[in-house]
């Protein structure tokens, strides 16, 4: 990643985040946890998220802060590849009768990063390049528990709308 996308994703993500957590410090419905995730395309990732309920009238709708730190099998031999998501989504709960799970389903935008390394031994080369973009969520997924108290488990699936084009299935738990 050149200097000039580094500083454009800090200038675009930094501040957001940092709004989202002070926000969430503040307000105390807000909920932190961490997911797993199962990719069609870069496989097993996991990482940190931040779900934030946005006040609207009768609408229950939470904006969540997440970042997916994927590891991808290697192409071949000597070649390493990395790649990483940060997302905004917001999700807007679906009424259902059942207290215990809380389905949702929401539309975000992510930034990707996608990195490859190749070790050239004969020649003690290394050759480093990668590429990132933004791209759009589909997401569709269910908290289950008694809601806002306690541990709640979640599950959900996403459609990643960039170049990689991948689906993912998450897990985890917000606390």
């Amino acid at each position: 990643m050149s200097i000039k996308q580094r500083l454009t994703v800090f200038l675009l993500v930094g501040p957001t985040l940092a709004v989202v957590s002070a926000n969430a410090l503040t307000a105390q419905e807000a909920r932190v946890g961490a997911h797993v995730s199962f990719a069609s395309e870069m496989d097993f990732g996991l990482g940190p998220r931040v779900v934030v309920p946005v006040p609207a009238d009768d609408l229950q709708l939470h904006v969540v802060g997440s970042v997916d730190y994927f590891f991808p099998s290697s192409l071949a031999d000597g070649v390493d590849q990395s790649f990483w998501e940060i997302r905004a989504t917001l999700l807007l709960d679906i009424p259902v009768e059942a207290e215990s799970v809380a389905p949702y389903a929401g539309v975000g935008i992510h930034y990707y990063n996608l990195g490859a390394s190749v070790d050239i031994r004969p020649l003690d080369l290394s050759v480093d390049a990668s590429t990132g973009g933004f791209g759009v969520d589909l997401v569709a997924g269910a908290r289950f528990g008694s809601g806002s108290t306690g541990p709640t488990p979640f599950i959900e699936l996403r459609y990643d709308g960039n170049e990689v084009g991948q689906i993912i299935l998450s897990g985890g738990v917000l606390f």
